[in-house]
């Protein structure tokens, strides 16, 4: 390697240095020599700093490849050191370093692209911003849904639309809300969920928002056209045979008054007839007055109740029911002290509609039994009743809380319609699960 070699350098500096010292100390002690001291004085300063200045040029190599990682440059180092091999070694290590720095640094723009296109297909709009209100995302979905094609801060909002503006910024962490708004002259009905979380020691909010209307649209229309088709086929189920029955007591009647001959058997049929109609007469009285029903619940009246309190009331009203039947009831609280937030008689009402559902399902099962449990998820009291009869086809799961559907040979079909329109009053919701062979669970959940 020659005088390329870090050693050899290092000592053909370190021996010129010494030469110098000697040549300097023995001309400061030669009589009438001036100039050569001061010279050689010189030339063992130059030597110092050039020794140093080679010796650190490893430490400077390494600062400059911190530096150009830092500023995001991985430019490689292109020739290779000829001071030895631990030097040609430790260029190498730097040149491994710069690629894996690299690497890491596409994956990186390459999963951040990814993100944006994910996000930028989303048919929800995302809004992210910072403490200070300053944008760090927003994809095309929210700029549509704002009428804003760029948005740098939220609290520009404030002048386009002050309600949303303090809507956004009065969103809890967590919780999911809807907003009837205008923007832009529509009317929207919107579903708002925020998030807050912590990045490089900045707060940051996260909030997505759909445009539910269309949905609810599309919903609330599929639910008038299942009514629709049920009191159809309910009305014209009693319609029919009256308008037949009238058409033939009508008949008669003309007969009758023709012949002017009126024996008992003509006026038993006609009594027997009128009797027909107002039968169906009043079965459609009633069947409009339980539609009514639904429509004019009263405002719930709102108390802390124990549920283990609900139960026992539940025990006291059907026991003997279920006792004569030879159905077991089971019940189980998981805390004795939990608390629902409710109207008492409404949501009684809702159990002994459920429970006399199950009393219906478990009939003629071999050992029929009854639970009701209850217990708590995420700070939501979570009430079920399960039976073990034979489940709920599929596809009628999706219809029991239909009003006036049934697959009893007798009832009004409102009961579960009524217990779901309850529990909304309570902020709640019902659920089914069923599985045939296994039995039916209903499950009432109660908000935190």
């Amino acid at each position: 390697m020659g005088l390329n070699n870090f050693r050899i350098n290092v000592v053909f500096r370190i021996l010129l240095l010494a030469a110098a010292i000697g040549g300097f100390l023995f001309c400061f002690h030669r009589a009438g020599l001036v100039v050569t001291p001061v010279i050689l004085f010189v030339v063992i300063i130059a030597s110092i700093t050039e020794l140093v200045f080679y010796v650190e040029r490893t430490n400077r190599e390494f600062t400059n490849f911190l530096l150009s990682v830092k500023s995001s440059d991985f430019s490689k180092y292109g020739k290779e050191d000829t001071r030895g091999k631990s030097f040609a070694g430790f260029r190498k290590a730097l040149n491994l370093i710069t690629e894996e720095f690299q690497l890491a640094r596409i994956g990186k723009e390459a999963n951040y692209q990814f993100m944006q296109a994910v996000v930028e297909h989303m048919d929800t709009a995302i809004i992210s911003f910072d403490k200070a209100g300053e944008v760090k995302l927003i994809n095309e979905t929210a700029k549509t849904l704002l009428h804003m094609p760029y948005l740098k801060n939220i609290y520009s909002l404030q002048k386009t639309d002050p309600e949303l503006c303090s809507y956004l910024l009065g969103l809890q962490n967590g919780n999911k809300t809807i907003l009837d708004i205008s923007i832009g002259g529509e009317k929207l009905k919107l579903s708002f969920r925020s998030a807050t979380f912590i990045m490089q020691g900045t707060e940051h909010t996260l909030i997505s928002v759909q445009n539910i209307k269309t949905e609810i649209e599309h919903t609330e229309l599929e639910a008038w056209e299942q009514l629709l088709h049920v009191l159809t086929h309910e009305i014209m189920n009693s319609i029919t045979p009256l308008s037949s029955l009238s058409a033939t007591l009508k008949t008669k009647a003309i007969h009758l008054m023709d012949t002017r001959t009126f024996d008992e058997e003509a006026i038993d049929d006609l009594s027997q007839g009128l009797s027909v109609i107002e039968r169906r007469s009043i079965g459609l009285v009633n069947f409009v007055n339980h539609y009514r029903s639904l429509i004019t619940l009263p405002e719930p009246e709102f108390r802390v109740a124990k549920v283990s309190e609900l139960f026992e009331n539940i025990k006291l009203l059907k026991g003997d029911v279920l006792q004569r039947k030879g159905i077991s009831l089971k019940m189980d609280v998981k805390n004795t002290s939990m608390t629902v937030r409710a109207d008492t008689a409404l949501i009684e009402q809702v159990l002994i509609n459920l429970i006399n559902n199950a009393i219906d399902a478990v009939a003629g099962c071999a050992n029929p039994a009854i639970e009701l449990s209850a217990t708590v998820v995420n700070n939501r009291v979570i009430i079920s009743v399960a039976d073990n009869g034979p489940g709920i086809e599929s596809d009628v799961l999706d219809k029991i809380f239909i009003p006036f559907f049934t697959t009893k040979n007798s009832g009004s079909g409102i009961g579960l319609s009524l217990s779901k329109q309850i529990m909304r009053l309570h902020q709640g919701s019902i659920k089914v699960n069923a599985a045939l062979s296994h039995g039916t669970v209903f499950t009432l959940e109660f908000p935190a």
